[in-house]
């Protein structure tokens, strides 16, 4: 074998080991894992329907691709419409970020509390930028194309970022523990 055989043999049994970790992880935290699922699954649920009346306004076809259906509205004139659930998304984010701490009673670890920091900095500046850039959008007239390319990236990352904290609220958060019964007489 040469060099180059051995080291991506030794690449690959690397990322087999990295797999094989990742799934005796996720086995033995399968209830964060269902819980990660259950949220991030009604998340993205909760913005497909805030996204309706932009998409119902522009008479454009519903789909699973985000960026025609925000091209619809844009063309439509409906842009500034499908624009304001980011700003929803990035207030329902801040808002889960103080439950999560709330329901801890304030015990965040150091990764949360660093991520919650970023996050929390991240959804304030971007609530403040977007609701003056909603107000600055014209109703009923298409953006421009780079105006449309960067809300569009805006979108993405504020998605992004609300499904990171969901993801970290489910790792984070106690799991319910099932109520044990006592017996009568006991």
């Amino acid at each position: 074998m040469t060099t180059d055989e051995n080291s991506s043999a030794t690449k690959t049994q690397k990322a087999i080991t990295v797999a094989k970790g990742c799934g005796t992880w996720c086995l033995t935290q399968k209830d964060r894992v269902k819980s990660c699922v259950v949220r991030s699954s009604l998340w993205v649920f909760g913005v497909f329907i805030a996204l309706l009346p932009a998409v119902q306004a522009s008479k454009a076809s519903f789909s699973i691709d985000i960026e025609a259906m925000a091209a619809n509205a844009n063309q439509a004139g409906f842009f500034r419409d499908f624009f304001f659930v980011t700003i929803v998304i990035a207030i329902l984010a801040v808002s889960n970020i103080f439950d999560s701490i709330l329901k801890t009673g304030g015990k965040v670890g150091f990764f949360s509390t660093i991520l919650f920091t970023i996050l929390f900095v991240y959804f304030g500046v971007h609530v403040a930028y977007g609701i003056s850039h909603f107000v600055d959008i014209a109703h009923g007239a298409p953006l421009k194309s780079e105006d449309f390319s960067h809300d569009i990236n805006i979108i993405w990352s504020t998605f992004a970022a609300g499904l990171l904290t969901e993801a970290v609220i489910a790792f984070r958060e106690p799991l319910a523990v099932p109520a044990v019964s006592t017996p009568k007489g006991a």
